[in-house]
């Protein structure tokens, strides 16, 4: 009676020893295995994280192309502008005036040019060819020599004549190129958008008529739906050498009580020069986004971006944090 109760609770312990192995232990080493093998081959990407802004591809500068008041403004902020379309207008009335004046000179050099070379081939042909008195006295000088007939003299002249005429050929030549420069300036004074785009005025100017030549007046930006993303990070010194051109980034805009969005692009450039302020010491890095319908921005908002060095398995990041490696 004794030994069958003691088959049968050991029994029932067999039994349930069987039990823990099939419903415990079994799925417990399974899912180790399994963690092992997530372990040793999944694998996390290693970044470099560090805060960026989103720019412009291409900013187009509008500067005072000269000394110059303005006279037509139509510049205002956030306005669409298409390239070619005047901007601004400034007053050449000056610089026209001045035009006028080496025009005229230059007709009178003219003028004065050939009435000396009239002068030398009517001594040549011992014969007066002008038609009527010229303003310059030519005529009346040639009139004298004729009647004289002074070999010594007539020479000295035409020597003297000859000079003269080449001081009026480069005396022409000087005023045509301050025309051209002139000319030159007439056509700045009209300053046209170099590109389409959105115009982003230079506050400390804004509504000024007496600007210096140089200052930029404002910038043009393109439209972010037609144009590719770029963004500006300052990149630690003691990163650079881990960071290469060419190497894929995630950016992720900065969004307060919103879900982030993130989009993909390459780093494009590192600065030669580093740059150092009270934060330490820093590289300019710059790269391009892949444009996005989802991705709603405007130039100037900040953002994280992740430069993507490498990856690694998980078991091999435990490893180095346990090593105390990067």
């Amino acid at each position: 009676m004794h030994n069958n109760n003691w088959r049968d609770h050991s029994s029932v312990y067999s039994q349930q020893h069987q039990k823990f192995y099939r419903w415990v232990l079994y799925p417990v080493i399974l899912f180790l295995f399994l963690v092992s093998l997530f372990l040793a081959f999944a694998k996390k990407e290693v970044v470099v994280r560090v805060p960026a802004q989103l720019t412009a591809t291409k900013i187009d500068k509008l500067q005072v192309p000269l000394e110059a008041n303005i006279k037509v403004n139509n510049l205002k902020e956030n306005k669409e502008v298409k390239k070619g379309e005047v901007l601004v207008m400034f007053d050449t009335s000056v610089l026209q005036n001045e035009k006028e004046q080496f025009e005229q000179e230059n007709t009178s050099l003219e003028d004065q040019k050939k009435a000396a070379q009239l002068f030398i081939e009517s001594i040549a042909k011992e014969q007066n060819l002008f038609e009527d008195e010229d303003e310059f006295g030519y005529s009346n000088q040639l009139k004298s020599l004729l009647l004289e007939k002074e070999t010594q003299n007539t020479e000295q002249v035409l020597a003297t004549t000859k000079q003269k005429i080449a001081v009026l050929i480069e005396t022409k030549k000087k005023n045509n190129y301050t025309l051209q420069n002139i000319t030159e300036q007439l056509v700045r004074g009209t300053l046209k958008s170099p590109s389409t785009g959105i115009v982003h005025l230079n506050e400390e100017v804004t509504g000024q008529i007496d600007v210096s030549k140089g200052t930029v007046l404002a910038e043009i930006y393109p439209k972010q739906k037609e144009s590719q993303l770029m963004f500006t990070a300052l990149l630690p010194a003691d990163e650079v050498t881990r960071i290469k051109v060419g190497m894929d980034v995630h950016f992720k805009l900065d969004k307060k009580g919103v879900a982030s969005q993130t989009i993909e692009g390459t780093l494009k450039e590192i600065s030669e020069t580093s740059m150092t302020t009270e934060q330490g010491t820093f590289y300019t890095i710059k790269g391009t986004l892949q444009s996005s319908k989802y991705f709603n921005n405007r130039y100037g908002m900040t953002g994280e971006v992740s430069l993507i060095i490498g990856k690694k398995s998980y078991w091999q990041q435990i490893k180095d944090v346990l090593l105390n490696q990067e």
